[in-house]
């Protein structure tokens, strides 16, 4: 669907725009305090360009056990970190490698005209750096007004952009 909604992302902050990609006119959120990549740490920001914002509710995220370590498991969409994703993990654990890093909600950034290679998320994660995707500053809101706003009306994702 054209002309829904779409993001922008600067560096610094998300904005959520009604309308057609690039139409200004009507700004529905904003969100302070986005960052991107960990340049201290040789980690570089989300390449500029166009993605999708997918946003099909996923529900929990999943996740592969390789020794005593777990990992989670890409996915096209929409995801949280809850009870269902932290079976078989200590709490600690849990929120050292999970909740801490990621933040309570996930959703998949897909490089549509962007040289970017690596999986990137849309995280509402608050540590103040990233591995390459965009932090919301522990903003939850987001998330919630995705699936309010699209959950019955089957949209899987709307237009993303990274203009630095």
């Amino acid at each position: 669907m054209m002309g829904l909604d779409w993001m922008i992302f600067d560096g610094y902050n998300i904005r959520w725009y009604g309308g057609d990609v690039g139409d200004k006119s009507n700004l529905k959120m904003k969100i302070n305090k986005a960052i991107s990549g960990n340049i201290n740490n040789g980690v570089y920001p989300i390449s500029e360009g166009r993605y999708n914002l997918l946003i099909k509710d996923l529900g929990s995220v999943k996740y592969s056990k390789e020794g005593n370590d777990f990992y989670p498991i890409p996915a096209e969409g929409l995801q949280r970190f809850d009870r269902d994703t932290r079976r078989g993990m200590s709490l600690k654990y849990y929120i050292d490698n999970f909740l801490l890093p990621w933040g309570r909600y996930r959703a998949r950034l897909l490089p549509v005209d962007s040289s970017e290679t690596r999986n990137v998320y849309l995280h509402s994660s608050k540590k103040g750096h990233t591995g390459g995707c965009i932090e919301t500053g522990g903003n939850e809101e987001i998330f919630m007004r995705l699936k309010i706003l699209y959950y019955d009306k089957g949209i899987e994702s709307i237009p993303f952009i990274v203009k630095y």
